[in-house]
């Protein structure tokens, strides 16, 4: 059975963003706005090709119950991602309290790895996940992270969108 992989550009508080779904769920979103490029890296990690829709994508990027296709997605990465999504937005959790939350406590760096392996940020909300003492990570760019977190009125960014301790 083909996958049926479509893709539509949508808007966030971040900017632009490539959002690719199938059958299965959400399985890619990007940013961008160069669709040549995105279709060129989806096949260079599924293998398949992507089709633009004419519509928008089937779901929301702010729906926190959007299907997911977690097909070749590592267990451990499959549970920090499916923990986060339980983060409402306005609030964070430290990787280390992520790490408690799936049963692995000390495994904080662990946490990282799998959130900076997130191919669906903003669906699966990695943003909302900070270090113990500043902003942390984020694999699309720090600047994207104070965006998303004051879009959705993280109290700690402040300061020209700077993550205040």
């Amino acid at each position: 059975m083909a996958d049926n992989d479509a893709y539509a550009p949508v808007d966030t508080p971040m900017g632009p963003v490539f959002v690719a779904w199938n059958d299965h769920g959400v399985c890619r979103v990007e940013p961008g706005t160069d669709a040549a490029r995105f279709e060129a890296a989806f096949n260079d990690q599924f293998g398949r090709p992507v089709t633009r829709s004419d519509g928008p994508p089937p779901t929301s990027t702010a729906d926190p119950d959007a299907p997911v296709d977690w097909r070749g997605v590592p267990p451990f990465d499959r549970a920090v991602l499916t923990a986060i999504r339980a983060i409402p937005p306005g609030d964070a959790w430290t990787y280390g309290e992520v790490a408690e939350a799936i049963g692995k406590r000390g495994a904080a760096r662990a946490v990282g790895g799998a959130l900076g392996r997130n191919r669906v940020p903003v669906i699966v909300p990695c943003h909302r996940v900070v270090a113990a003492k500043g902003l942390g990570g984020f694999g699309l760019g720090l600047d994207a992270k104070r965006a998303l977190l004051a879009a959705e009125g993280y109290p700690a960014v402040a300061d020209q969108g700077r993550l205040l301790p």
